[in-house]
């Protein structure tokens, strides 16, 4: 109907008029509409709850083994140290070719890859558990072997799996790249001072290791800038990229602040103690330790390196034991000519015999070390007893006096000296040969 201009539809009209046409047009649907109307309405009604939990079900199912597929494994529990603490022994080793370009770490049996390997297993939880990444190896004195424990420990971390970075801040003694033959012209003084890392990591040839020595840089340059306060923010943006930073750092003295700030700044310090010479009771391992106790950033644990077993012990041709087997034994000349001449040690007598030192005597001493040595003067033959390694003639002064050697035959003497009448000794008695001859 039209009204005013506008169309108005009646449903009822227009549907009737629609079933009329189709009905002239296709009589084969009309038909099989009816057919349809005829059949019974399926059960819709009764089949949905049941359509929606089986999807409920196959959904759950998805989920499960999706979380299955993803989940980690658990951590093994992380072990909470104290200051200080002994973490583990590196046992002795005569040769140490493993640690160079040629030989990689699991091809060999050698007692130090062993210990190296559990060392890694601990400082991994160590730092898993504080959430750190640095860890820094400092010796008690040089030649304590800490470069040797680095370069190890950061390949075996490297074969773990971990993006590790192996970083030489040794400015007094590098021997980082020497010793893996991974060589580069720049290094971490370049970066400290310029901020450019373009050429300075080098890639261990042993593992997949990265490995940044000091660099080109004149080294006041350095010592200026490390202390400075942009040093941190420097070291942690480098340190940001791996996920283990070993850090190789010189000797720890009381007087090389950089040292300091260097270790400082790790989230794990290992002193490493070399067993041949020191002690945790000795009096330099013990000043250092006060040093790092002040520290509030990260813990500092304690390492002993060439540890002797009694088969390697007894095997030494460098040491005289006493005549009784209980006894410590006493170094003999070949120990004393391979001490650094620098250090002091203690004169405690001079003997016409071969002094057997007691058992209580040798407790006396708190772990330092002893030496012996035949010293000929005005054609009469004495044997003069030296005790322990001290790096200044106060701290040898010091040690006599924490041990109650006031006695004034007790005088500290370098180790340059005592190799003199060493050398003296030798070659009289190599004249006195071939005069008899």
């Amino acid at each position: 109907m039209v009204r005013q201009g506008s169309i108005e539809l009646n449903t009822a009209t227009f549907t009737t008029h629609i079933s009329a046409l189709s009905l002239s047009l296709c009589p084969a649907l009309a038909r099989s509409a009816s057919e349809s109307h005829s059949l019974a309405p399926l059960p819709v009604d009764h089949l949905a709850p049941i359509l929606v939990t089986a999807l409920a079900i196959v959904l759950l199912l998805i989920v499960v083994i999706y979380h299955l597929r993803n989940r980690k494994k658990p951590l093994p529990p992380v072990r909470s140290f104290r200051f200080a603490e002994k973490i583990a022994d590196i046992a002795y080793a005569p040769e140490l070719k493993q640690v160079g370009p040629r030989r990689r770490s699991e091809d060999t049996g050698n007692a130090l890859v062993d210990s190296v390997q559990s060392l890694s297993l601990i400082c991994d939880q160590a730092l898993q558990g504080s959430h750190g990444r640095s860890l820094a190896l400092v010796g008690t004195r040089p030649g304590s072997g800490a470069t040797t424990i680095a370069i190890a420990l950061a390949r075996s971390l490297a074969h773990s799996g971990k993006r590790t970075l192996l970083l030489d801040l040794n400015f007094e003694r590098p021997m980082v790249q020497l010793s893996t033959g991974a060589t580069s012209t720049a290094g971490i003084s370049n970066f400290l001072l310029t901020g450019l890392i373009d050429g300075i990591v080098a890639q261990d040839p042993a593992s997949p290791l990265d490995i940044i020595g000091t660099g080109n840089l004149p080294l006041p340059s350095v010592k200026e800038y490390l202390a400075s306060a942009q040093y941190k923010d420097s070291m942690n943006a480098l340190m940001s990229m791996y996920e283990r930073v070993i850090v190789d750092c010189a000797p720890a003295v009381a007087d090389q602040p950089d040292v300091s700030r260097i270790v400082a700044g790790c989230d794990l310090r290992l002193l490493v103690i070399d067993t041949q010479h020191d002690t945790v009771q000795s009096p330099n391992v013990q000043g250092l330790l006060r040093i790092h106790r002040r520290w509030q950033h990260g813990n500092t644990l304690l390492l002993r390196n060439k540890v002797r077993n009694e088969a390697d012990s007894a095997g030494t041709p460098d040491t005289e034991l006493s005549p009784q087997a209980s006894l410590r034994p006493v170094h003999s000349e070949t120990w004393i000519l391979q001490q650094p001449d620098e250090l002091y040690t203690l004169k405690l007598t001079e003997l016409r015999y071969r002094p057997v030192l007691t058992r209580r005597q040798i407790s006396n001493y708190a772990g330092h070390q002893v030496a012996c040595f035949r010293l000929t003067v005005l054609d009469e033959v004495n044997y003069l007893l030296i005790l322990g390694q001290f790096q200044d003639r106060e701290a040898a002064l010091q040690a006599a006096r924490s041990l109650s050697l006031t006695h004034s035959s007790v005088l500290p003497i370098t180790y340059a000296d005592v190799k003199k009448g060493i050398r003296l000794e030798q070659q009289r008695t190599r004249s006195a040969d071939c005069t008899k001859v």
